[in-house]
């Protein structure tokens, strides 16, 4: 579980990264990837998990792959 820019966003194993909304609870956000965890700053946060870190700034997903 990590708190970016105001919303609390959850590590979803292979149901990628989920959002949590009070009204509509979770949400998927990034469901092409699989996060086994999250950290963030105030300006990113990155997902982790199989092969593949990436890097949200609240617009836009840039990732990397590696083996």
């Amino acid at each position: 579980i990590c708190l970016f820019k105001g919303g609390i966003y959850i590590a979803g194993s292979r149901d990628g990264v989920l959002k949590y909304d009070e009204k509509t609870g979770l949400q998927s956000v990034k469901p092409t990837v699989v996060s086994y965890g999250l950290v963030a700053d105030e300006h990113h946060m990155v997902s982790f998990g199989d092969k593949i870190a990436i890097r949200f700034n609240g617009e836009t997903w840039a990732g990397i792959k590696f083996d």
